[in-house]
């Protein structure tokens, strides 16, 4: 994995990372000037604390569960390096194919580490989105969705709840495009010109 300078990257780490991940060279640079934001003490890296303080996450009703799946399964995160920043970012690109987005935001909700989703834990999801308890939408889900009548929603029970309601999506995606600071113009003669022109 690349060894990314700590407070620039140089055009060969630009082309690579363009090259290699979702982001165009525009989100490289944001993500970039983000992650030397958030790194406090230049350290190269960043740590839960400072991962914490991402702003897309920050009014997401995921962040509880993102937060928690990576102190608990992704142990190279513990120091992220820009790398690995990217990497686990892609998650929620729009280029990003649906599938991974699916598998990762079930491997969230799976609280109980069983690959289910069953009455208990989608009541514990409800709690933890902030969401108030509904006992009787908890059941609607699993009578809409449980195939087989098992008790609990598998992936790909849960592949097609996720793919019938955009609400997941919408939560799962981050357009980071909107987030890259337009650059403004610089007026030109052009510009003065047809202004008085047309005074």
């Amino acid at each position: 994995m690349f060894n990314f300078f700590l407070d620039k990257l140089n055009d060969e780490e630009i082309e690579y990372l363009v090259s290699n991940t979702v982001f165009c060279k525009e989100e490289i640079l944001y993500l970039f000037d983000r992650f030397v934001y958030l790194d406090k003490y230049k350290a190269g890296h960043l740590t839960y604390a400072e991962f914490e303080m991402i702003p897309e996450f920050s009014s997401n009703p995921l962040k509880t569960l993102i937060l928690n799946y990576i102190e608990e399964n992704v142990l190279e995160y513990e120091k992220m390096n820009f790398a690995y920043f990217l990497d686990f970012m892609r998650i929620f690109h729009i280029k990003t194919e649906q599938t991974k987005r699916i598998n990762f935001l079930f491997s969230l909700f799976d609280l109980n580490k069983d690959h289910k989703l069953c009455y208990g834990v989608l009541k514990e999801i409800q709690r933890l989105l902030g969401l108030p308890e509904n006992k009787e939408e908890i059941e609607e889900v699993l009578k809409l969705y449980d195939l087989g009548q098992k008790g609990y929603l598998d992936v790909f029970d849960f592949t097609r709840m996720y793919n019938e309601d955009s609400y997941f999506d919408n939560l799962m995606v981050i357009n980071f495009k909107n987030n890259i600071p337009k650059t403004e113009r610089r007026a030109t003669l052009w510009d003065i010109f047809w202004n008085t022109s047309n005074d």
